[in-house]
């Protein structure tokens, strides 16, 4: 229970700290006037469903010089709220979300890849469906919303769900199975399709979701 709450209080830390960073990169990078000022808030990461590894890994990871965050990825059906990173190194997926290299980055048209660990942030993509919206808010201050179209099971060796796609397109990846004792064998891929019109406008403010979605396996 001390090593549970000791990482809740730190992940505030962090998460502030990220907030703050992605707030000032809005307005010293992001477009002209006519885009409004994001107001990016996201709170504490929900560590119900994590494994005790991941807890701790994450609250050691919070010693380590924070890497300025793309985007932040939000599936309100499932709960998922996490801050996108750059990289897929484990001091990027222990904080949040990695951007998948060579793929397009959060905003661009193609492939977006973001990768997760199955017993941390993407846990919750057990329970995503088809026809579910995903919105990755984007550091240029604009919603891009897309729509969960396929949810796959591939072998690892499957790098083609990232190759690049003519459609606007938001590729998640994690291990398979997700409660799995060891190396997970396999990948679980969520594609999705970006919906025509979004990404224009102000980064919608994160709120708590209604209720909080069942998320026991």
């Amino acid at each position: 229970m001390a090593v549970y709450l000791g990482s809740i209080a730190q992940s505030r830390l962090y998460q502030a700290r990220a907030e703050r960073t992605f707030e000032s990169a809005i307005r010293e990078e992001g477009p002209a006037a006519s885009v409004p000022r994001a107001s990016f808030s996201l709170r504490d990461p929900d560590t119900s469903d994590w494994s005790l590894a991941k807890i701790d890994a994450f609250r050691a990871g919070l010693a380590l010089d924070a890497r300025p965050p793309l985007a932040r990825l939000s599936i309100p059906s499932v709960g998922l709220n996490a801050m996108v990173l750059e990289g897929t190194d484990e001091t990027a997926l222990v904080r949040g979300v990695g951007h998948i290299e060579g793929t397009a980055r959060p905003g661009e048209a193609g492939n977006v890849g973001l990768a997760g660990h199955r017993d941390s942030f993407f846990r919750r993509l057990s329970k995503i469906a088809e026809n579910q919206e995903i919105v990755l808010s984007t550091l240029e201050g604009g919603d891009v919303r897309y729509v969960v179209r396929a949810i796959d099971i591939v072998p690892p060796e499957r790098l083609d769900v990232l190759a690049p796609t003519t459609r606007p397109t938001l590729t998640l990846v994690t291990c398979y199975p997700f409660y799995f004792i060891g190396p997970a064998p396999m990948r679980y891929v969520v594609r999705a399709e970006r919906i025509e019109g979004s990404g224009v406008g102000v980064v919608t403010p994160w709120r708590p979701p209604d209720a909080a979605p069942n998320v026991t396996q």
